[in-house]
């Protein structure tokens, strides 16, 4: 076996072995709803929803393909996206290898190092062991093919592996928004090789530009109301120290990978003094005028260093996106431009020409503790409680990873530790509005109405032009009998927000419990022209039907299990209307799958007991009879023992 190979299968080896635990990881409560366990076009794809990058507040339609066959193929365990994330990761790092061999085929252990560090570091733990990062994985792929590719191209002029490169970077902006830097990238590529721009050469890259300035709008569009922060929120001086902050940053951590976080917040005004801040901000200063001072001496510099730039410069907050002002998968493509910068400087050094071994020395000084670091890290991302436990750990002060874990902590139902981490958030950020949203609920779903109404109330004091919380403190008034402040509630919900589907179907059940079906229909076929796939809406609307048109009724009501085949009262119901519409059959088969989602509903067991004594089945009734008695129903002595005559 030949060196290269050697070298190749030890580095996949490696990070194989320490991303192989991953694979029996859960998904976490850290966009992973967005992305997969609720997104429309992984769940329930269509043309359209593909092409739709509102959800995730991205476009990046061949990743979301990826994702949808995961789903397909492992019917929705999270093992299966797992696999696939490291599976594209060792093919990124097999790239890597490739790249770094055909560009410095004589540094010998140059490569090995390079795929070594990206194989393994700790920084890329987040792009690969997250379910939600398979963004960064699948572009990264397509990102380092197009510029194999293009090397290889400008070595020996065949034309095919142009289009390679063509067809890769289009697949990689279809794979990730960052990936709009790959033309820059290439550029440098080109005068990396010919040591000068020859402006005709450049023409493919030149519509790979345009392209990618396209792909940028759409995102820019996408994250508007999203994502990105207002100008206003800091100033331009600000941002720039955000930038350079980041550079710091990136660079201390490739070499220090330690104090690791999936999520890093931004620093409060007062604190951009802080030792901490000041130290970042000096490495990026200095990385910046050492680049600026070596790359005019040395042209791998350039490309290395334009690398790493170039791939972080979308992300160093310069325009504010998020609340993280730094993050870990950010530097999955950036890293490869470091890391090959480590390798050119060291190479430059005349004690590393003379003995070549040195790089393996240097793999084997940084390799031992970045993959005993990693294999620590990686236990963070099992599940959403290791994940914002190691958050809160680095940042006791971080309110979103409080609201994080008391999340899992809810769905969980150990409601105790859930409410202590909810209440933790208020503390820490009293005066943000998000932090009281989770408390409320929660206290509405332990029975404590009036605390969830005085919670929600101190939100909408902080931000009174929230419709959700209007929808929700509209609720929780329903619930105590208050139904004209629910009303104002609903009213003003959506006339801040017309198009706020949940207020109408609320505001229809209001109306519904009042008595009045017509007004109650009415905002449920408003909610339904809004949003034709809320499940909800058919729903309802097929419920307020049930005591005027039973056609109508059932119409709905099969929508809403088309649309949710797990919604229990939607069968329920659609059991009882073809109860009177005597269609027994479809009866026994609404109220059977109601009971397979909710083997606890007794009265649902007696629905499905009488529909089947009447199809002339008595001993499925009486079993039926007996679920329902055995769930806290009343069913009369005369009745079992009529279906007990038959026996079972």
């Amino acid at each position: 076996m030949s060196r290269k190979n050697i070298e190749l299968s030890l580095v996949i080896f490696l990070t194989l072995v320490l991303y192989w635990p991953s694979f029996q990881f859960d998904f976490v409560n850290f966009d992973d709803q967005v992305y997969v366990l609720n997104n429309t076009f992984v769940q329930s794809p269509s043309f359209k929803s593909l092409l739709d990058g509102s959800e995730t507040g991205n476009f990046h339609p061949l990743t979301m393909l990826t994702l949808r066959l995961d789903q397909v193929i492992g019917g929705g365990q999270a093992s299966v996206f797992h696999v696939t994330n490291v599976l594209w990761h060792l093919l990124n790092t097999a790239l890597v290898y490739f790249l770094v061999s055909k560009m410095l085929p004589h540094v010998r252990g140059g490569a090995f190092f390079v795929a070594l560090m990206f194989g393994i570091h700790p920084m890329h733990i987040e792009s690969v062991a997250w379910i939600s990062s398979r963004k960064d994985v699948v572009y990264g792929f397509f990102f380092l093919l197009s510029i194999l590719s293009y090397w290889e191209y400008l070595e020996v002029k065949k034309k095919w592996l142009m289009v390679v490169t063509l067809i890769s970077a289009i697949l990689s902006f279809l794979g990730k928004p960052a990936s709009i830097v790959l033309p820059l990238v290439l550029g440098v590529v080109h005068y990396l090789k010919k040591e000068r721009i020859i402006w005709r050469e450049l023409l493919p890259i030149g519509l790979l530009l345009l392209g990618s300035t396209a792909i940028g709008m759409v995102t820019l569009q996408l994250q508007s109301g999203k994502s990105i922060n207002d100008l206003e929120t800091y100033s331009l001086i600000e941002r720039g120290m955000f930038a350079l902050y980041g550079i710091g940053f990136y660079v201390v951590k490739s070499i220090v990978p330690v104090g690791l976080s999936p999520m890093h917040p931004y620093p409060s005004l007062d604190g951009l003094g802080t030792f901490n801040f000041i130290g970042f901000l000096f490495f990026g200063i200095v990385f910046l005028v050492g680049m600026g001072v070596m790359a005019k001496k040395n042209k791998w510099i350039l490309f290395s260093g334009g690398l790493f730039l170039l791939g972080l410069i979308l992300t160093l907050q310069l325009v504010s996106i998020g609340r993280a002002i730094v993050s870990e998968r950010y530097t999955y493509i950036a890293y490869v431009g470091l890391f090959f910068l480590l390798v050119v400087v060291f190479n430059s050094l005349q004690f590393i020409k003379t003995n070549n071994v040195k790089l393996y020395a240097l793999s084997g000084v940084l390799g031992l503790p970045f993959f005993l670091l990693s294999v620590q890290y990686l236990k963070n991302w099992q599940n959403s409680e290791t994940l914002w436990s190691k958050a809160i750990l680095e940042n006791s002060e971080d309110w979103y990873a409080y609201i994080g874990r008391g999340n899992y902590y809810e769905e969980q139902r150990l409601f105790d530790q859930a409410l202590i981490d909810f209440q933790r958030a208020v503390s820490v950020a009293p005066e943000r509005d998000e932090v009281y949203y989770n408390l409320g609920d929660l206290q509405f779903k332990l029975g404590n109405v009036g605390d969830a109404i005085t919670t929600y109330s101190s939100a909408l004091n902080l931000n009174p032009m929230n419709s959700k919380a209007y929808v929700n403190r509209g609720q929780f008034y329903v619930s105590e009998n208050k139904g004209d402040l629910a009303l104002t509630d609903f009213n003003y919900a959506i006339q801040l927000d017309p198009s706020a589907v949940q207020a109408y179907i609320n505001r229809g059940n209001l109306y519904l419990l009042s008595g009045d079906r017509i007004q109650a229909t009415i905002d449920f076929t408003k909610a339904i022209e809004l949003d034709p796939l809320s499940s909800s809406a058919w729903y309802n609307r097929g419920t307020a039907e049930i005591g005027n048109d039973l056609s109508s009724a059932e119409r709905d009501l099969l929508k809403a299990v088309e649309l949710n085949q797990n919604h229990f009262d939607a069968y329920n119901n659609l059991g009882s209307v073809y109860y009177q519409l005597n269609d027994l059959s479809r009866a026994e088969w609404a109220f059977t799958n109601a009971v397979s989602l909710n083997a606890n509903s007794g009265s649902t067991w007696l629905n499905l007991s009488v529909v089947k004594n009447q199809k002339g089945d008595r001993n499925g009734a009486l079993e039926c009879a007996l679920q329902a008695k055995s769930r806290g129903v009343e069913v009369s002595d005369s009745y079992l023992n009529g279906l007990s005559k038959y026996g079972v």
